[in-house]
């Protein structure tokens, strides 16, 4: 019987002991998964907070609004460069044209001639149109105002029919590009007659007459004596 009872007893200490360990190895295995998750949450970044969001819109609409700016600008140098990118040769091309109508203005006025002058005229205009479909305008001021933003002023003239700071003669005609200046008007300026203002202001200078001659004589020889 003895030998009974501990066979049963040896049995179950022996199932104990199994079933310890076997509560005890599950522990085990899921230490390395736990230190594993810890080191996961250790690496994982902070969520933002809300001063970083806002710091984030301040930062998009920045940089939102220097992008429109820039499209802006990049539109508007474009419309530029189509409007006055040709200003360079058109400033180059005056000179020509200047020649051209200073030498229509030259022909003399013969029968002979007549169709050549007509010929330089037609040719003359054609240039002017064409330039003005690209946005060239000349302009004429005789009889204005003096204007020293769009007019040089290369001579003044006295004249009584024109008030003073009157364009009374242009040169050279002046050309804008759109509403650009490409070359001021060279112009003769009318400007009052000062002379009779002056004769009427200053008095007259006198004229020395013998008795005055002398007498300036005598005070020399006078004053040399006393010497």
């Amino acid at each position: 019987m003895l030998d009974l009872d501990d066979a049963i007893d040896n049995s179950i200490g022996l199932k104990k002991k199994n079933s310890d360990n076997n509560h005890e190895e599950p522990l085990k295995s899921h230490e390395p998964i736990a230190q594993a998750l810890s080191s996961d949450n250790a690496n994982t970044p902070e969520s933002p907070k809300k001063d970083d969001k806002g710091e984030y819109y301040e930062r998009l609409a920045r940089v939102s609004a220097d992008f429109d700016n820039y499209r802006k600008r990049v539109l508007r140098d474009k419309e530029e460069w189509h409007k006055y990118g040709a200003e360079g040769f058109i400033k180059a091309l005056l000179p020509t044209l200047d020649n051209l109508e200073r030498a229509i203005k030259q022909l003399p006025d013969s029968p002979e001639l007549a169709p050549f002058t007509q010929g330089l005229k037609m040719v003359l205009d054609q240039m002017l149109r064409n330039m003005q479909s690209f946005g060239v305008k000349p302009f004429d001021p005789k009889g204005e105002p003096f204007d020293p933003l769009i007019h040089e002023a290369i001579t003044t003239k006295v004249s009584a029919n024109q008030p003073p700071n009157t364009v009374l003669e242009v040169h050279h005609k002046g050309f804008k590009l759109w509403d650009r200046l490409l070359r001021p008007a060279r112009v003769t300026v009318a400007v009052a007659d000062n002379s009779a203002s002056t004769s009427k202001s200053d008095p007259p200078t006198p004229t020395p007459t013998n008795d005055m001659a002398n007498d300036n004589i005598n005070d020399i020889k006078d004053s040399g004596g006393d010497a």
